[in-house]
């Protein structure tokens, strides 16, 4: 698979060294498989990469605070942050999941096949959040094989095959069969 090319962020061209670093400058993913603790709070996962502290101590106050803003903004402020991840529904950890992305205040949010386990009314609460989040000025890079979802949430699209970008164009100016005959 090819491993070159350049990606640009703000007009310039960027690299990053490490996934770590891309989080650095705002690219946060979520993919297919949730990276979610299911013995933790729903707090502690949004925050474990980076938990609020203070003397030295995790400051369960500002955890709370932050997972509350996080949930609310991913429209699950339903979810209680001391809640279990373990007790709750796989659709709603997803959200939770997408709260956990959204308290890195992301710049661009990678989704990777993010909703190949919901179900369709499921698939449907996340592409309110993600269209708010896009009316927000939050730059979504959605990759699925389902072409539905895709016609619904994309501005443009992009077809890899084989690591190869083989065609570019805006959404929904090929059919589904078109786009099909470019992935095979």
């Amino acid at each position: 698979a090819p491993d070159e090319g350049t990606m640009t962020l703000d007009g310039r061209e960027v690299s990053f060294a490490s996934p770590a670093a891309a989080n650095q400058a705002g690219i946060v993913c979520i993919f297919q498989e949730l990276s979610l603790i299911p013995e933790l709070s729903v707090a502690d996962n949004i925050v474990i990469s980076d938990p609020p502290k203070r003397f030295g101590m995790i400051d369960r106050k500002a955890q709370r605070r932050i997972a509350e803003e996080a949930l609310a903004r991913a429209g699950a402020s339903d979810i209680h942050p001391c809640a279990l991840v373990k007790d709750l529904p796989l659709s709603r950890r997803q959200m939770v999941e997408i709260a956990k992305a959204l308290a890195r205040k992301p710049r661009i949010l990678i989704l990777d096949e993010a909703t190949s386990a919901l179900t369709a009314a499921d698939v449907a609460k996340v592409f309110e959040v993600l269209k708010r989040l896009r009316s927000e000025g939050l730059a979504l890079l959605y990759i699925s094989h389902r072409m539905n979802e895709i016609a619904e949430l994309a501005d443009h699209c992009t077809v890899f095959r084989n690591g190869r970008n083989v065609a570019s164009y805006p959404a929904g100016s090929k059919s589904d069969n078109e786009v099909v005959e470019l992935m095979i």
